[in-house]
C-alpha cells in the first residue's frame, strides 16, 4: 500500500511538471504556428515563372491568288488554321514594395504583352482552277501566300483583343496568387 501511495504522489509530481512546462511553453509561444511569407522570396517566387502564357487563339483563314498569263489563268484558294499565342514575362516586371520589405502592399508593372507569331496546325488548297496551259504558282508566290495568310491571323487575334485579355489573365493571376499571402495588389499603368 506505501508503494502504492508512492507511485500515486510520484506520478501527481511529474504529471504537475509537465502541466507547468506546458503552460510555459503556451505562454512562450512555442506551440503557436505563425504564417508569414517574407517579401523578397516571394518576388523571386514571381520571377521563377519566367514566362507566364495567358491567352490562346484559334482561328482559320483564307488567301486567293490569282496569276494570269498570255497563255491563261490560274487561282488558288489556301485555307490556314492555327494559333496565335500572347504572354507576360515575368521576369522583366518591375515590382515595389512602397512600404518596405515588411509592408504587405506591393506594386506591380507588367511589361508589354508580346504576341508570338502563329504556329500553322493546316495549310492546304480548297480550290485550285485555271486554264489548261494556265501558270503554275512559283515557291516564291506559294510563300508570299503562306506569309499573308499568317500576318492575317495575327492581325485577327489583335482584333480580337488578344493583348489586352492576355495582360487582364496575368493581372487577375497576380492578384489572385498575391492576395491569398496577404498582399493588397496595386497595378501601375
Amino acid at each position: 500500500m506505501l508503494r502504492y501511495l508512492s507511485s500515486l504522489v510520484v506520478g501527481a509530481a511529474v504529471a504537475i511538471v509537465i502541466l507547468a512546462i506546458g503552460w510555459v511553453a503556451l505562454r512562450a509561444g512555442w506551440f503557436q504556428t505563425q504564417s508569414q511569407t517574407a517579401s523578397f522570396p516571394v518576388i523571386q517566387q514571381i520571377k521563377l515563372v519566367a514566362k507566364l502564357q495567358t491567352v490562346e487563339y484559334h482561328g482559320t483563314n483564307t488567301v486567293r491568288k490569282h496569276k494570269e498569263t498570255a497563255f491563261g489563268s490560274n487561282t488558288v484558294v489556301y485555307l490556314l488554321e492555327g494559333k496565335v499565342v500572347a504572354s507576360v514575362d515575368l521576369e522583366k516586371m518591375r515590382i515595389d514594395l512602397p512600404g518596405g520589405p515588411d509592408a504587405r502592399k506591393v506594386r506591380l508593372k507588367l511589361p508589354d504583352v508580346v504576341v508570338d507569331d502563329p504556329v500553322v496546325k493546316r495549310l492546304e488548297v480548297l480550290m485550285s482552277c485555271g486554264t489548261l496551259l494556265g501558270p503554275e504558282l512559283t515557291d516564291a508566290e506559294r510563300n508570299s501566300v503562306h506569309q499573308e495568310a499568317l500576318g492575317k491571323l495575327k492581325l485577327a487575334a489583335d482584333e480580337d483583343g488578344i493583348r489586352e485579355k492576355a495582360r487582364k489573365q496575368a493581372e487577375d493571376y497576380l492578384r489572385t496568387f498575391l492576395t491569398a499571402l496577404g498582399y493588397a495588389v496595386e497595378f501601375a499603368a
